[in-house]
């Protein structure tokens, strides 16, 4: 993805700028280590969240405001229902009906909060926090932040098509919004927020990957000087493969994410809770459910992904791989014992830290739950007046003394 972007704003080709990126960030994980990451990653996210924003402001003021863009997206002929559900749903659209459109995004919502909470590039994260309530007032405060972010962000992509229904590929959108929908200095930091979110992931994977061979695969008898010599071999190796991979995959940086990112919930979602709150898994009960998981995930959505089989939204591969991760699990787990020392273990991370008994320090932290319960009432009342209304109002939903007609099949019926 940083790749393409290069190749956008520079004169650079594909493969070169590929290479060039893969060297940098291959260079700086090596080198900087998880300290590092963390650096980069904090600042990526300040970076990144203050000019998200501030880039949709010009944007959607180049489209003569929001509730002007609204007005029009409503009735966009380029894009019939762009920012409504009808835009998404029928014969040979996203979706068939709008029940599984939201089933599918209900089972979005819910995967993602999965991979919140248990992938391995969050997860590692609450290990190196400072203690229990840095994770949880942290957790709040980007949540607050991502559902400003997410609200204006994903409204920019069908405003940049009302400014240029003709930019190809879509990948580029904000790209040519960059270069062309505001200052030239908000552009530039934009481009370089685009990278440094690159760079985030691109250096979190790749620790993680150096250290899953350093600390669960190298023998614990290993001294640190050959566990880090292991562990940067193996970093330089995943780049390699990638780098290769990247020169003959498209591009999709949307899907290849939504692909990946998904599968954790599916494959690690069951064995990452029962782990901690199960007294009955087992070893094998966890191995052979993260194989099912994977294999029961993976082949269904590589199947609809080439068009091979179609499923309901129900029948989401998440949902499948979900499902046979646990059962599996529970079956396997039934077959074997858990032996004393994975008991003794269980009951050693149930022991509270210290700082959890700290009565202001728990007070502080409760309020910042509070927060968001207020934040997402005055959102969804917020989202009634800026979207829900005035888009009503374009379509004709609604008049300005109230609603005024039903919705029948396959248009709804005038308001006069």
């Amino acid at each position: 993805g940083v790749a393409m972007v290069i190749t956008w704003v520079t004169d650079f080709t594909y493969v070169p700028a590929l290479i060039a990126v893969w060297l940098g960030y291959t260079a700086f994980t090596i080198y900087s280590g998880s300290r590092g990451v963390i650096l980069t990653d904090t600042l990526m996210f300040l970076l990144f969240a203050t000019i998200g924003v501030a880039a949709v402001f010009f944007i959607i003021d180049s489209a003569g405001g929001w509730f002007s863009a609204v007005a029009e997206l409503a009735n966009f002929e380029p894009r019939p229902g762009i920012i409504g559900t009808e835009g998404y749903t029928g014969p040979g659209l996203s979706w068939a009906t709008p029940a599984d459109m939201w089933t599918w995004a209900i089972i979005f919502g819910l995967a993602w909060g999965v991979v919140f909470a248990i992938s391995p590039w969050q997860s590692s994260r609450y290990l190196m926090a400072r203690n229990e309530h840095v994770v949880i007032r942290s957790a709040c405060i980007t949540i607050l932040i991502m559902s400003v972010l997410w609200t204006t962000v994903y409204m920019a992509g069908p405003v940049i098509a009302l400014l240029n229904p003709d930019v190809e590929p879509s990948n580029n959108a904000m790209i040519w919004a960059a270069n062309n929908a505001m200052p030239t200095i908000v552009g530039a930091t934009l481009l370089a927020g685009i990278v440094a979110a690159g760079l985030s992931s691109a250096s979190t994977f790749l620790t993680l990957i150096g250290f899953a061979i350093s600390n669960d695969v190298i023998e614990s008898e290993a001294d640190d000087a050959h566990r880090l010599r292991m562990s940067r071999i193996t970093i330089f190796g995943v780049g390699i493969t990638v780098l290769a991979l990247a020169n003959v995959l498209p591009p999709d940086v949307f899907w290849i994410t939504w692909f990946v990112a998904t599968m954790f919930a599916a494959v690690w979602g069951p064995i990452a809770f029962m782990s901690v709150w199960s007294r009955r898994v087992t070893e094998s009960g966890a191995f052979w459910g993260l194989i099912a998981g994977f294999l029961g995930y993976t082949v269904p959505r590589t199947l609809v992904g080439f068009d091979l089989i179609t499923l309901p939204a129900i029948l989401d591969p998440l949902i499948i791989g979900f499902f046979l991760s646990l059962v599996t699990i529970l079956v396997m787990s039934a077959r074997t014992q858990v032996t004393p020392e994975e008991t003794e273990f269980l009951d050693t991370i149930h022991v509270p830290p210290k700082e959890l008994h700290d009565a202001a320090a728990s007070r502080r932290t409760l309020i910042w739950p509070k927060i968001m319960i207020v934040w997402g009432l005055f959102l969804s009342a917020a989202l009634v007046v800026i979207y829900t209304r005035p888009y009503q109002l374009a379509t004709g939903a609604v008049s300005e003394a109230g609603p005024c007609l039903l919705y029948t099949s396959p248009s709804p019926r005038d308001c006069n």
